[in-house]
């Protein structure tokens, strides 16, 4: 799912409700295969703060192994 976000990745939201653990995503981001950064985006008139995750190039070839 991360790698076919490609470079916009994902809201962690979404990958929690596909399955994803916190700690699973917490491990990637850990060793280097994700990223993770806080995001605010506006949903109609309230500005909210998500969690978007992105797979780094390292994350990629370890897909490819």
């Amino acid at each position: 799912m991360l790698s076919a976000a490609g470079s916009q990745g994902c809201a962690g939201a979404a990958l929690l409700g596909q399955g994803f653990r916190v700690g699973m995503l917490a491990g990637l981001v850990g060793d280097g295969l994700a990223t993770a950064r806080r995001e605010i985006v506006r949903v109609d008139k309230r500005k909210i703060t998500i969690a978007r995750i992105c797979i780094t190039d390292a994350g990629q070839q370890a897909i490819k192994d």
